[in-house]
């Protein structure tokens, strides 16, 4: 399966967004959203994906050796950049302590969106080495 790529930005802090490459996968491969840095003093990650898909799944890579774990966080697609419009993929708060890798399938069933957000408790900080957006969460 081939992959659409695209420039895609994720805001995380006030001064301004980073630029990252991205690329929505339409099978299941090993291509994702990626980045490999810390957000100092943010709560919370706006994945703009640059056009509209129906995302499964979000797949996450935590820092494991990091005291900037993921913790307490909230995992919700959104068809614009406000947080408060967004959709929960998962319901309730998610908790990787300890956790390298995780899958977390949209429930029940695709949500519709150009935005996924990450949203941690006040007072943390992220330590996500990767992150992956799906809309197929097995091959055709």
């Amino acid at each position: 399966n081939v992959a659409t790529m695209a420039d895609a930005s994720v805001n995380v802090n006030p001064q301004g967004p980073n630029i990252i490459q991205k690329i929505v996968d339409t099978g299941y491969s090993s291509f994702f959203v990626a980045w490999s840095e810390h957000t100092e003093n943010s709560k919370r990650i706006t994945i703009n994906l640059g056009a509209d898909y129906n995302i499964a799944m979000i797949f996450i890579i935590n820092k494991i050796n990091s005291l900037d774990q993921l913790v307490d966080f909230e995992i919700r697609v959104g068809m614009t950049d406000i947080f408060t419009e967004s959709t929960l993929c998962v319901p309730g708060s998610q908790d990787m302590t300890g956790i390298l890798l995780k899958s977390f399938y949209c429930t029940p069933d695709r949500i519709p969106g150009n935005h996924v957000f990450l949203d941690q408790g006040p007072g943390k900080r992220f330590g996500i080495s990767e992150v992956g957006v799906y809309e197929e969460t097995k091959r055709k």
